[in-house]
């Protein structure tokens, strides 16, 4: 186990939630997600951690890789889901584990649904090559993204193209935001 699949299981038993690594026989000639996740015998979803590494690009020739990492974790989760959850019967998660102070949540808004966000509210079409390209599908075969980082950012996102899902986690996740939000109550 990483540190990042350490850290998330860490949060999610805090919050009532029994993370379960799949086996190696089930590992076996294979790629799967990371977790099935429980609250108590209830299986809630499937979970892939993907860790954003700290990246010391400071401009220049290349293209900011942000975006170009945030799409090749969601098409390689989506993958991983796929190959045992190919009929959707379970919620996919997907938790990115942010160690990369140049990159944040407003990146992966970015990165799934094509739009920059202004300071006034505002929509800028400047990610839609990634959005619209190489995960154009697989984004919305993921239905929730969580964001976290070490200073304590708790961020979900509910993809709501699958309701039979979106309905189902709401509940969970409202009530997690609200114990982040208001602890002990």
């Amino acid at each position: 186990m990483n540190h990042s699949e350490a850290f998330v299981d860490r949060r999610l038993r805090a919050l009532g939630l029994r993370p379960e690594p799949f086996s190696k026989e089930e590992m076996r000639g294979r790629k799967t997600p990371d977790r099935r996740v429980y609250r108590d015998a209830e299986l809630l979803f499937l979970l892939e951690i993907k860790e954003v590494a700290a990246d010391d690009w400071l401009g220049g020739e290349r293209p900011d890789p942000r975006f170009n990492r945030l799409t090749a974790d969601i098409h390689e989760a989506a993958k991983q889901f796929d190959s045992v959850n190919p009929d959707r019967q379970l919620a996919n998660v997907l938790a990115f584990v942010n160690r990369d102070s140049m990159c944040d949540s407003r990146d992966l808004i970015g990165v799934l649904t094509g739009n920059a966000l202004t300071s006034q509210g505002s929509r800028l079409p400047l990610y839609e090559k990634y959005a619209l390209g190489r995960i154009r599908e697989e984004r919305l075969r993921i239905d929730t993204y969580l964001w976290l980082d070490e200073s304590g950012t708790f961020q979900v996102f509910l993809n709501d193209v699958d309701t039979r899902h979106s309905n189902r986690l709401r509940p969970d996740f409202e009530a997690i935001i609200r114990d982040l939000v208001q602890p002990g109550t």
